[in-house]
C-alpha cells in the first residue's frame, strides 16, 4: 500500500514522466519519484485513515533527465485504495524563488538609498522599505511589512496616498506628486517630491508600486 500500485493513470498522468498505458502494469507511484522523497510519501500513506486527504511535494524524474515537482492531493478511498490528483508545480516554484531572490537583491539596494523608499504590493501592503521610510512611520521595517498605510495614517492621507498609488498602476509608468510630510519619529516635516512606479518581475506580472 505504501508504494501505491497504480491501476489507473490519465493521459496527462502519464505524460510527465513518459510512460505509455501498456506500462502500468506491475508498476507503483513510489517507482515514478525520485528516491529521496520515497519514505515521505510512505509515511504519508500510513498517516492516512480512510476518507483523509493529504497534500505533497514530491520530485518526479522526467524522460530528458530533469525533474518537475508535483503538487500532489492525495486521498484514500473507503475501498481502501488510494486517489491521487496531481499538477506539476515546477514552474510556479521557479518563479517564486525567483521573486524572493529578486526582492532579496532590491532590499539590499534600498537600504543604501538616503532618500525614502518603499514597495507596496497592488492592494498597498508593504512588501519592503529602507530606515529613511522607518523614521517616516516611526516604526520598524519588521512592523510595517504586511501592513498598510490605514495602520499608520489618518484617513485623509491613506486615501491620499492611495490615489496616487492607483494612478501609477493605471499610468503603467511612473507618475510624480509633492507632498508634506510629518516625520513620526521626531515630529519634523520635509517637501518632498515623490515618484510612484509599477514595478514588474522577469515574466512581467505586476508585484507593485516603488515609490
Amino acid at each position: 500500500a505504501a508504494d501505491l500500485c497504480l491501476q489507473f493513470a490519465n493521459p496527462v498522468a502519464l505524460q510527465l514522466p513518459g510512460l505509455a498505458r501498456a506500462a502500468l502494469r506491475g508498476l507503483c507511484f513510489s517507482d515514478l519519484i525520485l528516491a529521496r522523497d520515497r519514505e515521505r510519501l510512505a509515511i504519508a500513506v500510513a498517516r492516512l485513515g480512510t476518507g483523509d486527504r493529504r497534500r505533497l511535494q514530491l520530485w518526479m524524474p522526467r524522460p530528458d533527465g530533469s525533474a518537475a515537482l508535483i503538487d500532489l492531493m492525495l486521498q484514500r478511498l473507503d475501498d481502501g485504495r488510494y486517489l491521487g490528483i496531481g499538477r506539476d508545480d515546477t514552474e510556479r516554484q521557479a518563479s517564486e524563488t525567483r521573486l524572493r531572490r529578486e526582492l532579496g537583491l532590491f532590499h539590499v539596494l534600498i537600504r543604501s538609498i538616503p532618500d525614502l523608499v518603499w514597495l507596496k504590493d497592488p492592494d498597498g501592503v508593504y512588501l519592503a522599505c529602507n530606515q529613511r521610510f522607518e523614521s517616516f512611520f516611526g516604526a520598524s521595517e519588521a512592523e510595517i511589512l504586511g501592513r498598510s498605510d490605514s495602520d499608520f495614517m489618518s484617513p485623509e492621507l491613506v486615501d491620499f496616498f492611495r490615489q496616487h498609488d492607483l494612478s501609477a498602476l493605471r499610468s503603467g509608468g511612473p507618475i510624480t506628486n509633492e507632498e508634506t510630510i510629518t516625520f513620526a519619529s521626531d515630529g519634523h516635516q520635509e517637501r518632498l517630491e515623490t515618484i510612484k512606479t509599477p514595478l514588474r518581475d522577469q515574466d512581467g506580472r505586476l508585484v507593485g508600486v516603488l515609490g
